[in-house]
């Protein structure tokens, strides 16, 4: 019991209930979505040999993010947020069963696989910015800090977990069954929504705006918001040169390091306990000004991408994809905490739905850049251009001291 009580001093939001139990669902679901994503990119690779159309089946599942989140950002502050998620995630489920049935009849093409990374992507771009909005409304203010870091290391722990499992069960009993599993894994997350109040919706009040009218307003509120607008900023240079990491990790397996089914599972899990280990180090030290700790992480993040490009082997690229998860959490976390801390309830989906966005547009961007890139040259040496974009960025942001107004409180009143 003391040990218990320990814990939860130190991690308020695990002294919640609800949060406590739509933590581990998600942390289950995630799971599943990570050995589907590995196991889509190694199936990929049987269909078709270029690196760019490798690249392409996890871009179009991400651009839904920017066509999509938008309208679901308004949805989330409109109406109830665990129904709409609920909805979400049915159809990620149905998406992923069929999946599993084509990949057990044999009937995989790569159209096909296009077909299902857009289809899954709609309704993820649905569900994702609704679970950002309702997790800060699961836990009391004081509890909002551990909340916001726990969130990202469920997601973390399921990088970890996913890609390795997916490695392993590929190897020694076929893809089909990864498929199968993840869709089963769905059901922990529903379990958990359907336990938990049902909260009204964040604006329950009378407005004379379209939901595009309502989408220009969350813009507004966070461009007048300088903690929010830097978030968002940072956000946008993670996106592009660190988030395409897990998705181009088949070509690096296959065409840069010459990996086996195992060995790639096993290089994307190590990018997941990077983040893991990351999180819970943030967790375990005292509160510290959110500057200091951005320009740490992505010192850590252009330090990861340069090893994995120079790496002459697999242990080099495990070290490298190792420190770049720890970086990656600690720039992500630490963004995400002053974006969520700042933001008024009334406006907290439109304004995740524009974090999800950048991932949406700006991500695919990073991946296809990544895998093109990797036709012209080599996917190592697109890595270490990433990690000299990386410490580019790194030193203009010090210089001008940008990331200092993390540790501001918001101003701008939401509408």
């Amino acid at each position: 019991m003391a040990e218990a009580r320990g814990l939860t001093h130190r991690v308020p939001a695990l002294a919640h209930a609800e949060f406590r139990r739509v933590w581990l669902g998600g942390a289950i679901s995630n799971s599943g979505s990570m050995m589907y994503i590995a196991a889509l990119g190694w199936i990929t690779t049987d269909v078709t040999d270029s690196a760019a159309a490798i690249a392409a089946v996890p871009f179009i599942g991400l651009v839904p993010l920017f066509l999509v989140s938008p309208f679901a950002g308004v949805w989330a502050d409109r109406f109830k947020r665990k129904r709409l998620l609920l909805l979400a995630i049915t159809g990620q489920a149905a998406v992923g069963i069929a999946v599993a049935i084509m990949v057990t009849a044999d009937a995989v093409t790569y159209s096909r696989l296009i077909i299902a990374s857009v289809v899954g992507g709609i309704f993820g771009s649905l569900g994702a910015p609704v679970f950002q909005a309702l997790i800060p409304t699961l836990v009391p203010v004081s509890a909002l800090r551990s909340a916001v870091i726990l969130n990202p290391l469920q997601f973390n722990i399921s990088r970890a977990v996913g890609p390795t499992a997916a490695g392993l069960l590929i190897d020694s009993v076929g893809a089909s069954f990864v498929f199968w599993l993840n869709a089963g894994t769905y059901i922990a997350l529903v379990v958990a929504l359907w336990s938990i109040e049902d909260r009204p919706a964040a604006f329950s009040g009378a407005t004379d705006r379209s939901v595009f009218g309502d989408i220009a307003a969350g813009a507004r509120y966070a461009v007048r918001n300088p903690p929010i607008r830097i978030a968002l900023t940072a956000g946008t240079v993670i996106a592009i040169l660190v988030f395409p990491i897990s998705y181009v990790a088949p070509i690096l397996a296959t065409q840069g390091l010459d990996l086996d089914a195992s060995e790639f599972g096993i290089l994307v899990g190590l990018f997941g306990s990077g983040a893991i280990t990351g999180g819970v180090l943030m967790l375990l030290e005292r509160d510290r000004l959110m500057e200091r700790a951005v320009l740490i992480g992505a010192s850590g993040c252009a330090t990861g991408l340069l090893l994995i490009g120079l790496a002459p082997g697999l242990t080099v690229a495990l070290i490298g994809m190792f420190v770049t998860g720890i970086a990656f959490v600690n720039v992500t976390s630490n963004v995400l905490t002053s974006l969520q801390t700042n933001l008024d309830d009334r406006v907290r989906g439109r304004v995740m739905s524009l974090w999800m966005m950048i991932y949406g547009s700006l991500g695919p961007v990073g991946i296809i850049t990544y895998g093109s890139l990797a036709e012209a040259i080599d996917i190592q040496t697109v890595f270490i251009i990433a990690a000299g974009a990386m410490a580019t960025v790194l030193v203009v942001m010090a210089l001008r001291r940008g990331f200092k107004v993390l540790d501001a409180p918001a101003e701008a009143t939401a509408r």
